[in-house]
């Protein structure tokens, strides 16, 4: 099921970034290409393998990507209880000791994982590693510039790390610098301030305050337990109850 769900995550991706998508269009995009280069030169490359396809081999550089709970650690780690933790602490271990020289371990606020969009914290393990041992940075949406941003995670204020599915980080990334306003009317906002609306992981709550508009609009909502969340409303699986 786990494959069929993927398999549509392909599908909607390739409709977004196509035209006019179609059936032998996408089969073209995944189609191997089984022919190999008889090359035995040295060639610039990039080996991607699971972590454990990788114990036993060691590279210059390494990416760790997709450092995320219920990613890695795994959902059936977590329900196996400390021993399956202990189990993935240790394929962490062993994917970090795969780097000679730099290790880069990458994390998505937001991703769409088996068809649905999904927004997981950072790793648990992140916070095992001492500070004095690595650097963090920021990269800007669409990944062109990083920035330094903190030494550590714990004294980083671009994320919040407190809230098992917030959003409520920094949204610099998304202001426009260059926006011009060709007409006087302002665009509506989606979700207007007083409105009732329904998230697919906090259930019914109430927005209380808006912020910006179009891709840049963020919502304060009010749940009915009494917790208040910020959310990009692009990226955020909100909808409108009807009253």
């Amino acid at each position: 099921i786990e494959n069929l769900e993927e398999l549509l995550t392909a599908i909607v991706q390739f409709e977004d970034i196509d035209e006019s998508p179609t059936i032998v269009g996408f089969l073209e995009t995944i189609t191997l290409d089984s022919e190999m280069e008889s090359d035995d030169g040295p060639r610039e490359e990039v080996s991607l393998m699971t972590i454990h396809g990788s114990k036993g081999l060691e590279y210059s550089y390494v990416f760790v990507v997709g450092v995320e709970e219920t990613i890695f650690p795994s959902f059936q780690s977590m329900d196996d209880g400390e021993q399956g933790m202990e189990e993935e602490r240790r394929l962490f271990y062993v994917a970090m000791t795969r780097a000679m020289k730099k290790l880069f371990i990458t994390f998505a606020q937001g991703r769409m994982l088996w068809g649905q969009v999904r927004f997981n914290p950072p790793s648990r393990f992140l916070d095992e590693i001492p500070e004095e041992y690595y650097e963090w940075f920021s990269v800007s949406k669409g990944g062109h510039s990083a920035q330094k941003t903190g030494p550590s995670r714990k004294n980083n204020s671009d994320f919040d790390f407190s809230d098992e599915y917030s959003q409520d980080s920094n949204y610099n990334e998304y202001e426009s610098t260059n926006f011009i306003q060709r007409t006087s009317e302002r665009p509506k906002s989606k979700f207007p301030q007083g409105s009732c609306v329904n998230h697919k992981l906090y259930g019914e709550g109430t927005i209380i305050e808006t912020d910006g508009i179009g891709d840049d609009e963020k919502v304060v909502i009010k749940f009915r337990d009494g917790a208040r969340k910020k959310f990009l409303v692009r990226f955020a699986p909100l909808e409108l109850i009807n009253e």
